[in-house]
């Protein structure tokens, strides 16, 4: 499990972050850093949020046989539903339930 981490990149911010939310990594382009740091604060959240909606989502899949019946949301792996379908289009198909 300790190598499950999602990443996401939004307007020159890239987040790694491990299942939970856990930052692993932050990268910034110089034009992330152009737009003010409101803004920069806001794209930073958005990148975590992307990033560990995907983690989250891999996680679920990876633990799958052992969560039967189990809410994952118990486990701190809940995400925003828009971001479920996002997340989940980047699961490895050999995850998948067959």
């Amino acid at each position: 499990m300790s190598d499950i981490r999602g990443t996401a990149t939004v307007r020159g911010v890239t987040a790694e972050v491990c299942p939970g939310g856990a930052m692993a990594g932050l990268g910034l382009t110089r034009s992330a850093l152009d737009h003010g740091a409101a803004a920069l604060a806001a794209t930073v959240v958005e990148a975590v949020a992307m990033a560990t909606a995907q983690a989250n989502q891999r996680t679920k899949h990876a633990l799958r046989a052992a969560l039967t019946g189990v809410d994952p949301s118990l486990l701190g792996l809940a995400q925003a539903e828009s971001l479920t379908e996002r997340a989940e289009s980047t699961v490895p198909d050999t995850w998948r339930a067959q």
